[in-house]
């Protein structure tokens, strides 16, 4: 075991991570990483072997996916305490703007995004396929970066865009679009934020990004059948802002 080290940018943040697992540091394969310069005093975020090798195997991957995972989780906190969020979701940039698809693992964001880019081409770019993060900026307006924790498929992009659309995902028998507000937005959203809750600070955060997107940003729920005619009325109906 060999301790790792590097300094990175999350959103607009820097971040010095320090990982034992040499596969680990492979895992940061989407980010830029920059060596420590010599007298860094600042903090790292680490995680112990005894606590990702229990996550290994209770989750019944490699030691090296287990630290990668965990210290996802000291960065959401990280960032959350710097008024900074990592969201549960695949994001993609169209025309200047971000959308979030998301939705419990294994319920079609990975398919809606892979049709959307196979239908409009380079109109999509993708931003990260799974954990994007988010910035609150002046009244509420929330900007959505990469992160390079972007899921099974690696889709990785270095675009960063303002929020204009979130959509939540339900696998259906048909194709129906519909605004979202209101209780069952904020229920929705706060859901699938990333953070564990240690301090006060990232409790506020949190609820401050979901209430922000829940004013500023339009919430869809889209039950779908996951096929190529559903991402059409997934893009229609984003871009147009209303029912399908």
């Amino acid at each position: 075991m060999e301790n790792k080290a590097f300094i990175t940018t999350l959103a607009d943040t820097e971040v010095a991570f320090r990982f034992h697992l040499h596969g680990t540091g492979m895992l940061f394969h989407s980010c830029e990483k920059k060596r420590i310069p010599e007298g860094y005093r600042g903090a790292f975020l680490s995680v112990g072997p005894e606590k990702f090798y229990s996550y290994a195997q209770e989750n019944r991957c490699t030691p090296e996916t287990a630290e990668f995972s965990c210290l996802m989780m000291e960065a959401a906190d990280f960032l959350a305490e710097r008024n900074r969020t990592m969201f549960h979701g695949a994001a993609f940039a169209c025309e200047g703007a971000a959308y979030i698809l998301t939705a419990p693992s294994g319920t079609g964001k990975s398919t809606q995004l892979q049709n959307l880019r196979r239908l409009y081409g380079d109109r999509i770019r993708v931003i990260n396929g799974d954990k994007p993060i988010l910035t609150l900026g002046p009244e509420g307006r929330i900007t959505v970066w990469p992160s390079p924790w972007n899921g099974k498929e690696g889709w990785a992009g270095r675009d960063h865009a303002p929020l204009k659309g979130m959509v939540f995902l339900e696998q259906g028998e048909e194709n129906r679009l519909r605004p979202m507000e209101g209780q069952e937005a904020a229920a929705a959203l706060i859901e699938q934020f990333i953070y564990s809750a240690k301090t006060a600070v990232s409790v506020h955060t949190v609820c401050a990004a979901a209430d922000a997107a829940a004013r500023t940003v339009p919430l869809y729920y889209f039950v779908n059948r996951g096929d190529t005619a559903s991402s059409r009325v997934l893009f229609e109906g984003i871009r147009k802002g209303g029912s399908v």
